[in-house]
């Protein structure tokens, strides 16, 4: 029973890792799982300190991600149009050019957005995007680096 549910922890890891970077899948939180599934093992005991802190973490990165995309193209002269065109590219990206849509995506969707909001000022249109940009990266890092850590204590406790 403990090979499979060190097994089932190692697959919710790998998810998690993946939803770093596929807006649709809660990478943190499924990384969270991972730990909660190790700690119904037996002889695998990751303390409820752990827990707590990466439950709280967890919910925080998450929140803070959705939150960081908007804040940066707004940061970088962005218009509600832009923020709603960095959207409509994410999820337009995600469909038709999968992996690497959710990049270029939100990228093409806020300039395109700012070129509406804004009819011929390009490079301010460039700004907000590079803003959704850096942000949707940042997001991602900040995500990678909280399931890595995860992935850390996960492996380090067996």
């Amino acid at each position: 029973m403990d090979l499979l549910l060190i097994i089932l922890g190692s697959f919710l890891l790998l998810v998690g890792i993946i939803g770093c970077f596929v807006p649709v899948i809660p990478g943190p939180v499924i990384g969270y799982l991972a730990l909660l599934v190790l700690k119904f093992s037996d002889g695998h005991d990751i303390g409820a300190t752990w827990l707590w802190v990466f439950g709280i973490l967890s919910v925080t990165v998450s929140i803070i991600d959705n939150v960081i995309p908007v804040y940066a193209t707004k940061h970088f002269g962005g218009s509600k149009s832009g923020v709603i065109g960095s959207f409509v590219g994410l999820v337009m990206g995600l469909l038709f050019f999968p992996p690497f849509g959710f990049l270029f995506g939100p990228l093409l969707g806020a300039f395109a957005g700012e070129l509406y909001e804004q009819q011929s000022d390009i490079k301010a249109a460039a700004r907000a995007a590079l803003g959704s940009l850096m942000g949707i990266l940042a997001g991602s890092v900040l995500k990678l680096a909280l399931v890595v850590w995860m992935a850390w204590v996960f492996y380090a406790a067996l």
